[in-house]
């Protein structure tokens, strides 16, 4: 008997803005640090934990950290892992008012399937 399975990952991101620089208001070379916690929502294990960010923006986006489950690691079911990067302002994004950028995460199933 074949026994059903739903693998299923959710990603909740949060930003922080720093005043880096100690100047009032907002600056090229401040930073946001985002926050990206990543559960394992579906009833199998999950491998190959992949969290990527694509900055729409114009400045200098960090490497992404997760911890317990690291890049490339395996999420159990119900499990969770927070990772961490930091994204320094350009003075483009600082004159345009907003920068935007999207967070995904993804893994592989017991079949190897996305």
């Amino acid at each position: 008997m074949n026994l059903p399975y739903t693998s299923t990952i959710q990603i909740v991101k949060t930003g922080s803005l720093n005043d880096d620089d100690g100047t009032p208001g907002v600056s090229a070379g401040d930073t946001i640090d985002y926050t990206y916690v990543v559960t394992n929502t579906g009833n199998t294990t999950l491998d190959s934990l992949a969290v990527t960010d694509v900055p729409a923006g114009s400045g200098t986006l960090g490497p992404i950290s997760c911890a317990p489950i690291a890049q490339g690691g395996t999420l159990l079911v119900d499990y969770t892992t927070t990772c961490t990067e930091s994204y320094t302002l350009s003075k483009a994004d600082v004159d345009a008012g907003s920068t935007s950028n999207l967070a995904d995460a993804d893994a592989l199933d017991p079949g190897d399937n996305p």
